[in-house]
């Protein structure tokens, strides 16, 4: 979830975790046209992709669906044309877009996915009372949030940005700073096992303090226009069935969802036992598909506004490129959800 190193490539790892493995390429066959959609790697903010692919959802919509992992190259591998569509942090196709290639988003697939902060600290019960901690890198989702809290609690922290989940959650459970951001599947084992504790949780809107970021869209599901166009039934398609997955998906047993992941692709296993993959799962549920993935012109303007105010500041310097009209094309989600 995470621009993944340089401001593109944590995003991928901040919306991502450790790499997935032979399950990662599985395709369905079918008949009916072909889709390679890359994603960073396996973890939470993709479940729902993964889980729909394992129970035949794209393939029922005759399509040949392929997932293609990138890691640190997700996002390269869009712009080399190795993926039709990609499933990643907006934050990480801003800084493709700032690098001079166009990047549309299609679909927004959730929001406020990197929220929490956690400690192990028993001293520590608030943000706060932080007074270090650890995040990513300048341009990633991480970072957005962490700027984002530290202008609501109206504190500076002392930032160690690390790139990778594991060295992150290490670097927090191991008493090196006194709190992390991010999502909390990063960190769920830490605190199924006692050795983290949750200290915000944005899902508990109760719990929010006055001024809590009016977000848009964390990750999204976007391409380079050309390519789109090219496979645009395949997308539509693709789009079509993933939305009625996703419905089911919400509705589904999170224990369950967690066995399927793990049968579908081992490396779902990485995040940890199947009780704490469906902790994770269900914990994540109410931020996918923010205003049903509709990316609208308000709902834009706020995503700009919370990755400038995170980070990005090249956002402010050129506005047409990175406007409604040049980075953002409903007419594939509307061509196939017929909104």
């Amino acid at each position: 979830m995470t621009a993944r190193l340089a401001a593109l490539a944590v995003i991928s790892v901040l919306a991502a975790s450790c790499g997935a493995g032979d399950g990662a390429d599985r395709a369905a066959s079918s008949e009916g046209g072909s889709l390679v959609v890359g994603v960073r790697n396996a973890t939470v903010p993709q479940a729902s992709l993964y889980w729909a692919a394992a129970k035949g959802y794209f393939k029922d919509a005759g399509l040949n669906l392929s997932i293609k992992v990138g890691e640190a190259a997700h996002s390269a591998q869009l712009v080399a044309g190795q993926v039709d569509l990609s499933m990643g942090a907006q934050g990480a196709w801003f800084g493709v877009i700032n690098s001079g290639k166009r990047v549309t988003a299609i679909y927004g697939t959730d929001s406020g996915i990197s929220g929490w902060v956690v400690t192990s600290s028993d001293s520590v019960k608030t943000p706060t009372d932080c007074k270090s901690v650890t995040t990513a890198g300048p341009g990633t989702v991480l970072y957005a949030w962490t700027r984002q809290l530290e202008k609501v609690y109206d504190v500076e922290w002392k930032l160690t940005q690390l790139t990778t989940v594991p060295a992150i959650a290490a670097n927090v459970v191991g008493g090196r700073t006194d709190c992390a951001t991010g999502n909390v599947s990063f960190y769920q084992s830490g605190i199924d096992s006692g050795k983290l504790r949750v200290i915000l949780d944005p899902t508990d809107k109760s719990s929010l303090p006055p001024g809590w970021p009016a977000l848009g869209v964390e990750d999204v599901f976007g391409g380079i226009p050309e390519r789109l166009k090219e496979k645009k039934p395949a997308v539509e398609r693709f789009l079509k069935a993933y939305d009625t997955a996703l419905s089911d998906y919400l509705a589904a047993d999170s224990k369950e969802i967690a066995r399927t992941l793990i049968s579908y692709d081992p490396e779902w296993a990485a995040v940890g036992s199947e009780d704490v993959l469906a902790e994770a799962v269900e914990k994540f549920k109410p931020l996918l598909s923010p205003d049903k993935g509709y990316i609208s012109e308000d709902v834009w303007s706020r995503t700009l506004a919370f990755y400038q105010t995170g980070g990005l500041d090249f956002l402010a310097s050129d506005p047409s490129r990175f406007g409604y009209a040049s980075a953002v094309d409903m007419s594939y989600y509307k061509a196939a959800i017929g909104e």
